[in-house]
């Protein structure tokens, strides 16, 4: 290289390194005049900080963040809310202080029978067979003789069926119900005469017809 384009670039470096040292001097001074000093600092009363402090975050703490007081106290009022609220109601499936009766229930009534045949309010005198209107049974209702025929209704409420060597069978027409009277029913002196009577007037009868 020729020695004058050495002389003609050494003033120009100077220059520039003037320059250059007299822009950060200018920088420092003004950051220097923004930080508070350290008497301040530790002056009492002065509890402000400057927002660029605030921003710094701590290194001691390693950038950890703060905990949020919102979130904490929202948890804490669910908690107090979710055990105050009220249970849901149930009904017990049994009492159990409920009072008990140990004497064992009643029993159930029984069904009423079913309707039965009155008593047949007759007795057995005898009979009369082989007679043009068809064989007569003597029956005694009291002091009063009767003289049915086989097949012919005594009173409203029964009717002579039939005879045979033991009994004689009616039916109790309200309840088509049959009834057998004993022919070995006893019957009074005093009733006895009363049928020989009637006996002796219904062959006087059939003799002069």
């Amino acid at each position: 290289m020729p020695p004058d384009s050495k002389a003609s670039t050494s003033p120009l470096l100077w220059v520039a390194l003037l320059f250059t040292l007299g822009l950060v001097y200018w920088q420092w001074s003004q950051e220097d005049s923004t930080v508070p000093s350290e008497d301040m600092l530790a002056k009492p009363g002065l509890p402000s900080r400057s927002p660029a402090a605030e921003a710094v975050p701590n290194p001691q703490l390693g950038g950890a963040e703060e905990p949020d007081v919102t979130n904490a106290s929202d948890t804490s009022s669910e908690v107090a809310t979710y055990f105050t609220r009220a249970l849901p109601v149930k009904k017990a499936s049994h009492v159990l202080f409920a009072a008990h009766e140990w004497v064992p229930p009643p029993p159930k009534p029984q069904p009423p029978p079913p309707p039965q045949a009155p008593p047949l309010p007759y007795a057995y005198v005898g009979s009369m067979q082989d007679v043009a209107e068809g064989d007569i049974v003597i029956l005694l209702q009291q002091k009063k003789l009767l003289l049915p025929k086989i097949g012919s209704q005594v009173s409203p409420q029964w009717r002579l069926d039939r005879e045979d060597a033991q009994a004689v069978y009616f039916t109790y027409l309200p309840l088509n119900q049959v009834v057998m009277l004993s022919k070995t029913k006893t019957v009074t002196a005093s009733q006895r005469q009363a049928p020989a009577n009637a006996e002796n007037n219904y062959s006087e009868e059939m003799f002069n017809q």
